[in-house]
């Protein structure tokens, strides 16, 4: 990304300082007044030293000489000094710097104090004409990236709590005291957000569920089920994925099974969901790192955790109202400061675009040939599921197996028809005239009512027809009983 060199031009006169926070230390506190003292010196001598020559150009003596040596060395020693204070400018002026430092504000001290606590350094950048955004913080990357990278962004609230945890839904979950991060599921996490397969989900399923209360094993249960059917209905498990993801509202205490994190391709659109005193994450991540579900979306996911050493800058929000966010100017403005003091190759929009098209149509490609072996894995484990359900029924696998060689049916498909035909049967022995499951209908999970159709039985429905057959056979048995 090419700098843009009209907002230095624009504000010649405004003083834009980098501060690293640094804790109360009387040594560094006697050393500010030095520099401050020193600085007012070399404003003297600089004085001294520019009526060294008088208006002919002639030398006025060796005492202004040595005036002007004197101020030589005293710049030495304020640049020392700023250094060791952790003071930089971008651009110079006369105004005082310690009064700089006392008007960082407290949401961003707070950012500051926890990337601090966790050992990381960075330098806060006070931010001209991008309105409420005042202060952008500048990570210092542990690596610089060799390769090109894409820009995105993600919306956080609570930044100084929440900055150091940005982890995907699949590896929180509902705690006694509130979210719980299971760091021992990282691993099965980030397989299956790199390499989205059928197998890889159940390897997470088979980890965290032990981990999970009774409430929330039944509800991975449901979403299990709600997974497998997409898949099924022709859906790829990185669609599938990607849906759970975008299913959520967000917000620290929500939970679920996907890999990925939210992030946005527009600034704007990830501002907002930097709610109240939020900040905009600037992320520049390698684009294997990035999941897209089209290359138009503006939505897209980070696979796994976040790297922090892909967060560039931090922003933080103070309080914009709708018109601020509806301000383009105050964004780019942000946006175009941190991009003049950071060193990282970027792609432009028309690479970028260029490349997330590749990467869509090559994930495509990958999902046509692995939704084929996934959705074998999950007729075999449906198979197993309803033979342990269903015991009462001794079904044969090996005759299943057998007719779906022979009739080109799935064995999924053929061990539901069994069981339908099984309970239509003694359905059709009940009473006089008997009955057809056709006849009657049950409630399906959203309330609605769902008929026994075999074509379209699901496994609920298989236990529901039980159930039916099951009570109307009790039913003619008390009759008979009583007659």
């Amino acid at each position: 990304m090419q700098p843009d060199n009209s907002l230095e031009q624009a504000t010649p006169h405004v003083e834009k300082i980098d501060v690293k926070v640094q804790p109360k230390n009387p040594e560094k506190d006697f050393k500010k007044e030095s520099a401050m003292f020193t600085s007012s010196s070399n404003n003297i001598a600089r004085e001294l030293g520019n009526i060294s020559k008088d208006n002919s150009g002639v030398d006025l003596g060796d005492e202004q000489k040595e005036m002007g040596a004197l101020m030589a060395e005293m710049d030495r020693l304020t640049r020392e000094t700023e250094k060791e204070l952790g003071i930089e400018e971008e651009t110079k002026s006369s105004q005082d710097r310690d009064t700089k430092l006392e008007e960082i504000s407290p949401q961003t001290k707070g950012i500051m104090e926890s990337l601090r606590v966790s050992g990381i350094d960075a330098r806060v950048m006070f931010l001209t004409d991008s309105g409420p955004m005042t202060e952008a913080i500048i990570l210092q990357k542990k690596e610089q990236p060799t390769e090109k990278m894409v820009r995105i962004y993600r919306g956080i609230a609570q930044p100084e709590t929440t900055v150091l945890q940005q982890l995907p839904y699949a590896m929180r979950v509902e705690g006694d005291t509130g979210p719980k991060i299971l760091e021992d599921v990282r691993q099965e996490v980030d397989i299956l957000a790199h390499e989205p397969t059928y197998a890889h989900f159940l390897a997470y399923v088979d980890k965290i569920k032990p981990q999970l209360s009774v409430d929330e094993q039944r509800r991975l249960d449901g979403e299990l089920k709600q997974f497998e059917d997409g898949i099924l209905a022709g859906y790829s498990t990185r669609t599938e994925l990607m849906y759970a993801q975008f299913g959520h509202n967000g917000g620290v205490i929500d939970t679920g099974f996907s890999p990925y994190l939210s992030a946005s391709w527009s600034p704007k659109e990830a501002l907002g969901y930097a709610r109240g005193y939020g900040a905009l994450l600037v992320i520049d991540i390698p684009i294997s790192q990035v999941e897209d579900l089209g290359s138009d979306n503006g939505e897209t996911c980070i696979k796994g955790a976040l790297d922090l050493n892909n967060i560039t800058a931090i922003i933080p929000r103070h309080n914009l109202n709708i018109q601020d966010l509806n301000s383009d100017k105050f964004i780019t403005s942000a946006l175009d400061a941190v991009s003049k003091v950071v060193d990282i190759p970027i792609y432009n929009s028309s690479e970028t675009k260029t490349i997330r098209s590749d990467q869509v149509a090559s994930n495509k490609q990958k999902d046509q040939s692995q939704r084929e072996i996934d959705v074998q894995a999950i007729r075999e484990r449906r198979v197993v599921v309803l033979g342990n359900q269903f015991k009462e029924l001794a079904l044969d696998n090996q005759a299943i197996r057998q007719i779906a060689t022979e009739t080109g049916t799935d064995i999924y498909t053929i061990t539901k028809n069994n069981i339908f035909d099984n309970y239509s049967e003694r359905l059709s022995k009940i009473g006089r005239n008997g009955k057809s499951p056709q006849e009657y209908d049950y409630e399906g999970e959203l309330g609605e009512r769902i008929m026994f159709d075999k074509a379209n039985i699901t496994d609920q429905g298989l236990f529901e027809l039980r159930n039916l057959t099951e009570r109307l056979e009790r039913r003619e048995l008390e009759r008979a009983n009583t007659s």
